[in-house]
């Protein structure tokens, strides 16, 4: 998993990078497409296998058929391993919440606070449990970009605040959407920032290739 090998030490190049995001964009799509919403996207979703000729591609794992309710999700890995905590800072405040107004946008904030993530180095939320975390997803503002890295351009700044915008009728409304807003004036540069090492993964959970 992307997890795992950012833990392991993993740097990745700019190419590599760029590759990872526009899989993890194309492969969204399709499912949303489908009608099919992830609703657990985080590092410990994405991972990469091996293709034809030895080469390798990231996808995403875990799809649910069945959609799913509140952020247990984001949750349980802590229950495994306290050091995961810091996946729940990837759930979107309505599923924080529990509302029963889930849909396919809060796949989008969550891939939103991954590419937070990449630009900044940290996620959009810290703290010591999954309940410290949620809190703040629903009541706190992600830290601002221009303090924590001056370095991110204002056009980065823009994207990311829409894209975790906590209420989901003012943020990007479909993958279409984000990818070439992100496409438009940020591929290339928010790629740059290396992920810091997360936690490695306690357990492998049941998976499901899409």
């Amino acid at each position: 998993t992307l997890q795992e090998s950012l833990h392991g030490g993993k740097s990745f190049s700019d190419a590599e990078a760029k590759r990872l995001v526009e899989r993890v964009f194309k492969v969204l799509a399709v499912a949303h497409e489908e009608g099919i919403f992830h609703l657990g996207l985080s590092p410990l979703a994405i991972h990469q296998r091996v293709g034809g000729f030895s080469t390798t591609e990231w996808g995403i794992i875990d799809f649910c058929l069945t959609p799913r309710k509140g952020p247990s999700y984001f949750s349980n890995p802590a229950g495994a391993d306290k050091r995961l905590a810091s996946i729940a800072a990837y759930a979107s405040p309505e599923q924080a919440a529990m509302s029963d107004k889930v849909d396919h946008r809060s796949d989008l904030y969550s891939l939103g606070a991954l590419l937070f993530t990449f630009a900044t180095g940290t996620p959009p939320f810290q703290g010591n449990t999954p309940e410290q975390i949620f809190y703040k997803v629903i009541a706190q503002e992600p830290r601002g970009l221009s303090k924590e890295n001056p370095a991110v351009p204002d056009d980065i700044l823009e994207f990311l605040n829409r894209a975790l915008h906590k209420n989901p009728d003012h943020r990007f409304q479909s993958v279409a959407e984000m990818m070439e807003s992100f496409h438009g004036s940020l591929m290339g540069r928010i790629v740059r920032t290396s992920l810091p090492p997360p936690p490695a993964r306690a357990s492998s959970p049941d998976l499901a290739e899409s």
